[in-house]
């Protein structure tokens, strides 16, 4: 998905376009079984996405933190 849109943005929109049609050509080839194990990959990719943004977005928080507590413990 970020892909397509990184393309688009890109000025790339026929590539977009062609990739897209082909995804859904492989999709639509596929049999129910395989379509549902698509399904759960792509659930399970997106749920662990989604817990690496709120890492990184804590350990961010933290390293500005300690930033903060170190530059006050040096003016000390």
């Amino acid at each position: 998905m970020q892909s397509a849109c990184s393309m688009r943005l890109a000025g790339m929109e026929d590539t977009t376009e062609l990739l897209e049609k082909k995804q859904a050509s492989e999709i639509s080839k596929m049999s129910l079984e395989e379509a549902l194990t698509l399904a759960r990959a792509f659930s399970h990719y997106l749920n662990l996405m989604g817990i690496a943004e709120v890492h990184h977005r804590v350990v961010s928080v933290r390293i500005k933190e300690l930033a903060v507590l170190y530059q006050s413990l040096n003016l000390q």
